[in-house]
């Protein structure tokens, strides 16, 4: 069953390297899409994010976000709200 789930700003969705196990549809917000290099895979989550760039940013309703390699490879970005959003979660 899908859910609907609100986000802070600077809330993280999810994380480079985390093995997907949802779909996420944008219904408000903005939410930024993050890379980090190489070197920090593995390394804790908030670092992770923290040495992240920018590779664009989402917004509006309805973008689909999490469908990475259609679903058999880890995340290769992080998703995390510049704005609140509110996302639906699709559980696989």
């Amino acid at each position: 069953m899908p859910e609907s789930r609100n986000l802070k700003q600077g809330e993280v969705l999810f994380v480079q390297g985390e093995a997907p196990d949802r779909i996420f549809l944008l219904q408000e917000g903005e939410m930024e899409m993050l890379e980090a290099p190489g070197e920090f895979a593995g390394l804790d989550s908030g670092i992770i994010v923290e040495k992240s760039m920018r590779v664009c940013v989402l917004r509006g309703r309805a973008m689909l976000i999490g469908f990475s390699g259609l679903l058999v490879s880890p995340y290769t970005c992080s998703a995390k709200a510049v704005t609140p959003c509110q996302v639906v979660e699709y559980p696989l």
